[in-house]
C-alpha cells in the first residue's frame, strides 16, 4: 500500500529511519521515491557504523576476556540481532559497558594497553568511536544519580544473561533492567529523541512473554526510577498492553499514573515530550525533583552541573550554561508552584 502522509523528515530526525525503511521493505510498501532513497542511504550508514562498532566490541571483550572481566553490553548495543533484529534498523553512537566498580581501573588499564582507549573517561582513540565503561546506569559523570544504583550492580549481574551473535558471546541485562537503564537514559537526554521510547517498546515486543512485572516494580523503587517508569507508560500508554498480553493487567491499575497524578512541572515537561518539543536539562531536573529532600535535590542538581572526577573535568563555558539551564528550570519550576 501507499504511505503519502508519512512524515519522513521527522522520522529521521527521530532516529527511527533505519526501523521504517525495515518496515517498508518487509511489508512491500512504496513511498516517495526521494524518500526511499533518504531512508535507503540511513539505513546503510547505520548497518556500516554499526558493523565497525560490533567489530570494535569482539577486540574490547575479547581483551577484558584474558583478564577475567566480563561486563554487561547495555543499551543499545545489547539490543541488536534480537530485539532489532537487521543490522541497519538501530543506529548505535557509542559502545557502553557495565563493570562492576572493583574491577574498572584495571579494565582501564587493560583497554589502554590495547590501544583501545585512550585516557580515564573511555574515549577511543578514534574520534568517531567512544567506549563508555560505566559502573552506574547514568552516564559516569553523573555521580549522584548513579548513587542509588551501586548498591545493586551486583544484581544486575546476577540477572543479566548471555547472549551470542556472530559467533561473540557477552552478557546483556535482563528485560526487565534493560527497561529500567534505556528509560533512565531517555529521561537522562531529556527525551530527546522518540527512538528511546521505541527500543522499550521493541524490548516488550521481543520479551513481554517472559517479562516479571513484580521484579521491574521492585526494583524501579529501589533504583530510584519508578517516576520514571511512570513517564514512559504515560508518554507511550499501549506499552501496558504488554503486561495485559501476560496477564499482569494490574500494571495500569497500580502504576500507570494519569496526568491528574503528576504535578505542574511534570506535566508542563511531558507535554512538551509529547508535542515533540525539546527542553534541554528538563529530564535531569525531573530527576533532581524526585529525590528525596532538600539536601537531596541541592546535592543532584550540583552533581548534574559539576558533575565530573576533577575540577578541570569539563570547561567553564560548559557549567556555566549548564548553571544557567539549571537556573531557568529552577525558576520555571518556582513559577508552577505557586
Amino acid at each position: 500500500m501507499l504511505i503519502n502522509d508519512m512524515d519522513v523528515p521527522r522520522i529521521r530526525k527521530e532516529g527511527l529511519s533505519g526501523v521504517l525503511w525495515y518496515f517498508l521493505k518487509k511489508n512491500d510498501i512504496a513511498i516517495d521515491i526521494a524518500e526511499a532513497d533518504r531512508l535507503h542511504h540511513d539505513f546503510y550508514i547505520i548497518v556500516r557504523n554499526n558493523l565497525y562498532l560490533f567489530y570494535k566490541l569482539r577486540l574490547i571483550l575479547k581483551s577484558l576476556a584474558e583478564i577475567n572481566i566480563h561486563p554487561i553490553v547495555f543499551r543499545g548495543m545489547s539490543l541488536l540481532g534480537d530485539v532489532y533484529p537487521d543490522f541497519g534498523m538501530r543506529p548505535i553512537l557509542d559502545i557502553d559497558l557495565l563493570i562492576k566498580k572493583d574491577e574498572l581501573d584495571l579494565a582501564k588499564q587493560t583497554l589502554k594497553r590495547h590501544r583501545l582507549i585512550s585516557d580515564k573517561k573511555g574515549i577511543s582513540l578514534r574520534s568517531d568511536l567512544v567506549i563508555d565503561l560505566h559502573t552506574g546506569i547514568f552516564s559516569p559523570s553523573s555521580i549522584w544519580l548513579n548513587r542509588p544504583f551501586l548498591k545493586y550492580t551486583e544484581r544486575f549481574f546476577e540477572m543479566s544473561r548471555w547472549k551470542e551473535l556472530d559467533g561473540l558471546r557477552f552478557r546483556v541485562p535482563c528485560p526487565e533492567h534493560t527497561i529500567l537503564s534505556l528509560a533512565a537514559h531517555m529521561q537522562h537526554h531529556s527525551f530527546e529523541r522518540l527512538l528511546g521510547l521505541y527500543d522499550i517498546y521493541m524490548v516488550l515486543d521481543k520479551y513481554g512473554d517472559e517479562l516479571d512485572r513484580d521484579i521491574l516494580i521492585a526494583d524501579a523503587k529501589e533504583m530510584n526510577l519508578l517516576k520514571t517508569i511512570d513517564y514512559v507508560f504515560y508518554l507511550m500508554p499501549c506499552l501496558s498492553e504488554f503486561f495485559s498480553l501476560t496477564g499482569q493487567d494490574k500494571w495500569k491499575a497500580d502504576r500507570y499514573f494519569p496526568v491528574s497524578d503528576f504535578n505542574r512541572f511534570e506535566k508542563r515537561i511531558l507535554g512538551a515530550v509529547k508535542e515533540r518539543r525539546y527542553m534541554p536539562f528538563s529530564g535531569q531536573m525531573l530527576f533532581v525533583m524526585n529525590m528525596d529532600g532538600y539536601l537531596g535535590k541541592l546535592q543532584a542538581l550540583l552533581s548534574i552541573i559539576f558533575q565530573g572526577e576533577g575540577p578541570i573535568y569539563k570547561k567553564i563555558s560548559d557549567r556555566a550554561s549548564k548553571a544557567l539551564q539549571a537556573m531557568r528550570a529552577l525558576l520555571f519550576h518556582a513559577m508552577l508552584s505557586f
